[in-house]
């Protein structure tokens, strides 16, 4: 049972208690919220919640963090040594296959630092209301097109600028072991949905329009992988298929899920 507000002389005031995510005010002794389903926090032993950011100081500290993303990326390329498309030793592979591990693990603990400084976005409501099933794999066959175009344009790409295709130099020499799935597909399925589509679109959303935010969290998405700077458009297009996958489930695990098995097939394809 719920309400604005407890009905006259059905529940005592001091039985009733605000739910901290949507507000709804609901009987104390539930154990969760039976609107948004939020587990139910002992806020008076906790103490007074504090004042959110506004939308505004939310948005200018998620492009700070955005900014440290961008500089650890690039002082990471620089300082990382170029690999040869042949003659790479294993002992060499596992090396730079350490570094980038590690850079990964930095990148998690900025992100971590970014989550706790912006703190919680504002919860949104879900744009669909399709079934769970058919959305989740409407996104599956979604991702498997924007996949199709991705490698289309690397393939007109490289025809154009005159390259061949080629392997990744520490997947042909390591093989796609435990550490090198983490590095290509777990880790940045996990942090980078985190940031893009948790911190920044859903930040974004409170000064601009759902649409607005999933294309301005897309480009920043694409940015992040100036290493690669020509494939940046596709990026950010990869990056729009995973916002709308957010938006429209209202959850995170959708575009986590997208997003590790966009980076498996490359992973595999690149073999």
């Amino acid at each position: 049972m719920t309400t604005d507000g407890p009905a006259s002389g059905a529940t005592a005031p001091s039985e009733w208690v605000n739910c901290w995510r949507c507000g709804k005010r609901i009987v104390r002794a539930e154990p969760s919220c039976p609107v948004c389903r939020a587990p139910r926090r002992r806020q008076a032993e906790r103490g007074p919640a504090p004042e959110p950011a506004s939308p505004i100081t939310a948005v200018t500290r998620v492009l700070a963090f955005f900014g440290v993303l961008l500089l650890v990326l690039i002082v990471h390329s620089l300082a990382a040594q170029p690999l040869p498309e042949e003659g790479l030793t294993p002992q060499a592979a596992r090396a730079h296959l350490h570094s980038i591990v590690a850079f990964e693990i930095f990148d998690a603990i900025v992100v971590g630092i970014a989550a706790w400084a912006i703190g919680r976005p504002r919860e949104w409501r879900r744009m669909s209301d399709a079934p769970g099933g058919w959305l989740w794999a409407s996104a599956v066959a979604g991702i498997g097109l924007v996949l199709a175009v991705n490698l289309a344009y690397h393939t007109v790409l490289r025809g154009y600028i005159g390259l061949s295709a080629t392997t990744d130099p520490i997947l042909a020499v390591t093989g796609a072991t435990p550490l090198l799935l983490f590095a290509y597909c777990l880790e940045p399925a996990v942090i980078e949905e985190l940031f893009f589509r948790y911190l920044a679109l859903d930040t974004l959303r409170g000064v601009m329009n759902v649409h607005a935010a999933v294309a301005v969290s897309s480009l920043m998405f694409g940015l992040a992988h100036i290493g690669v700077p020509l494939s940046i458009p596709m990026l950010a297009l990869v990056g729009m298929a995973l916002g709308y996958a957010r938006v429209a489930s209202g959850r995170l695990a959708l575009p986590m899920l997208l997003h590790f098995l966009h980076n498996f097939v490359i992973v595999l394809l690149r073999r």
